[in-house]
């Protein structure tokens, strides 16, 4: 019963989060603005370190906190489907308790 009303849970908090209106692109600006980076990083190309952390925080919340599929985020961000899994494992290791979206 505990593991279906947490699931329960995370659909909730999922439906929320979209019915303010919480998309791709407004993880994107939240996950900038958190970071004190430049608008538009996050779709930027590249590999320096504060980049990776960037676009895995930005996986890690579209996927796990949109239930958005990694396929699509891949897509947004020009990088293949495992390559957004494994920056969503990337991601989970930030900080789970800050309030992220206002």
């Amino acid at each position: 019963m505990s593991v279906l009303s947490e699931a329960n849970e995370r659909l909730d908090y999922r439906y929320e989060l979209k019915s303010k209106g919480i998309d791709l692109n407004r993880v994107a600006r939240r996950v900038e603005e958190v970071l004190g980076v430049e608008p538009g990083s996050v779709y930027s190309k590249g590999r320096r370190r504060n980049q990776t952390l960037l676009r895995s925080l930005f996986c890690y919340r579209a996927v796990r906190e949109l239930g958005i599929s990694n396929t699509e985020v891949g897509k947004k961000l020009g990088i293949s489907q495992p390559a957004a899994g494994y920056a969503v494992r990337r991601g989970r290791y930030w900080p789970k308790n800050e309030v992220f979206f206002c």
